[in-house]
């Protein structure tokens, strides 16, 4: 990410560009029925969502370093700070990506196109 404007759009799921459209049909993340459905454009400043077919392949490596992160320091916080059990503490974070696992998908094709949009500004 370039800017903390660009962080801050891709936190609060808006699109990169403007900050004003939504990149999700519906804000709701726990909706599974409508958790990957974006529209074609923004609303707002009309930035194509899905550049090419397969583009957001790649947030996967986005989602899985994410998570891969939250988990070593909810772990270390777990087990480190609260002395809690390793098994609990695994648990713990098994609930954690089942909980906030719609969230992270959205969140893994945010920072994707941002990253993308901030180097090629004419998407």
């Amino acid at each position: 990410m370039a800017n903390n404007h660009q962080f801050t759009r891709a936190v609060r799921l808006k699109c990169p560009r403007c900050g004003e459209g939504d990149l999700f049909v519906d804000n709701n993340p726990f909706n599974l029925a409508k958790l990957a459905s974006m529209p074609k454009n923004c609303s707002s400043c009309g930035l194509k969502f899905e550049p090419e077919t397969g583009f957001y392949y790649g947030a996967m490596w986005v989602s899985y370093l994410i998570g891969a992160f939250m988990s070593l320091i909810i772990i270390g916080i777990l087990i480190i700070v609260f002395k809690m059990n390793t098994l609990y503490a695994f648990i713990a974070i098994a609930i954690f990506h089942l909980v906030f696992s719609p969230y992270l998908f959205r969140l893994s094709r945010a920072f994707w196109l941002s990253f993308f949009v901030h180097q090629h500004r004419d998407f």
